[in-house]
């Protein structure tokens, strides 16, 4: 349910920017979920048209959980002091890529802050572990705080870019299909490749 509530806290989203953010969830149950959040006011269909849907003031009063969460989410790759915790983790994203359709067994490398780690793709499972992977399909390098900028709006992706805060080289496809596996909002999409 977060999923659909997090792409709308920037405003009124169409039924067709809902189904690109949750890429791989069955259209029956996106409609259940609609459902449930419209039964509970936290969405309404937009007065603007009925395949437009919005936050109500319940929903929107979720922001700052949500914020946190998302927050924590990305902060659980590393220790209190920035740096990687030393354990593998794994992570189960199936919150984020529902069955995971579309998904490929995968691995990506992040440098965040100067510290680099795999993420690793198994399924629906994200696999974290320390240090630079061999052949990783997408490489990306940038900063805890860009990267807070990007997921709560005070940047975007392709701003970052330009002003080289965020270096990303990969295929598009396999890029996309990484910011979906870390639950990146669809609106993060919008992107031009740095390769």
């Amino acid at each position: 349910m977060l999923l659909i509530v997090q792409p709308l806290l920037k405003g009124p989203r169409t039924r067709r920017e809902l189904d690109l953010f949750l890429a791989g969830s069955e259209a029956h149950d996106v409609q259940i979920r609609l459902d449930r959040l419209i039964e509970a006011r936290v969405i309404r269909t937009a007065a603007s048209s009925e395949a437009t849907f919005e936050l109500t003031d319940l929903g929107m009063a979720l922001t700052s959980t949500i914020e946190e969460l998302s927050r924590w989410g990305m902060h659980a790759l590393y220790t209190a002091d920035g740096a990687l915790d030393p354990v593998d983790r794994r992570f189960d994203q199936r919150w984020a890529v529902g069955d995971g359709q579309g998904l490929r067994d995968e691995t990506y490398s992040w440098t965040v802050d100067g510290h680099t780690f795999g993420l690793e793709v198994k399924g629906t499972d994200l696999i974290r572990t320390i240090g630079a992977p061999a052949s990783p399909i997408v490489s990306l390098e940038t900063s805890r705080d860009v990267m807070d900028r990007i997921l709560f709006g005070g940047a975007s992706m392709s701003s970052a870019i330009m002003r080289g805060d965020l270096v990303i080289s990969g295929p598009s496809d396999a890029i996309q299909r990484m910011f979906r596996v870390v639950g990146f909002p669809v609106e993060n999409f919008g992107y031009e490749s740095s390769t």
